[in-house]
């Protein structure tokens, strides 16, 4: 799972021209399904609440890059068009 979360993730960040929200979304997503994971792990005891707790922490710095990659899409894709004349025509 965390390789799918790495690949969209890279998707949406490194292919601007074609990245959109909705892939930076899955990714999001892909993030928080992870969190789950290390819970049902942690009450499977595979793993120890400090090794979750580490899990979720750099599951944390992936989301908060991600929505900060949502937000300027979300300008960028909110921007105001530009008005643009020719020959006194708008």
């Amino acid at each position: 799972m965390p390789n799918s979360l790495c690949a969209t993730a890279a998707d949406s960040a490194t292919a601007a021209d074609s990245a959109t929200a909705a892939d930076s979304a899955t990714a999001a997503g892909s993030a928080l399904e992870c969190a789950a994971c290390l819970d049902i792990l942690l009450i499977q005891k595979y793993l120890t609440g400090e090794q979750v707790e580490a899990g979720k922490s750099k599951l944390q710095r992936v989301v908060l890059t991600v929505m900060g990659l949502i937000r300027s899409l979300d300008k960028q894709l909110n921007e105001d068009t530009p008005l643009y004349e020719v020959n006194g025509v708008e």
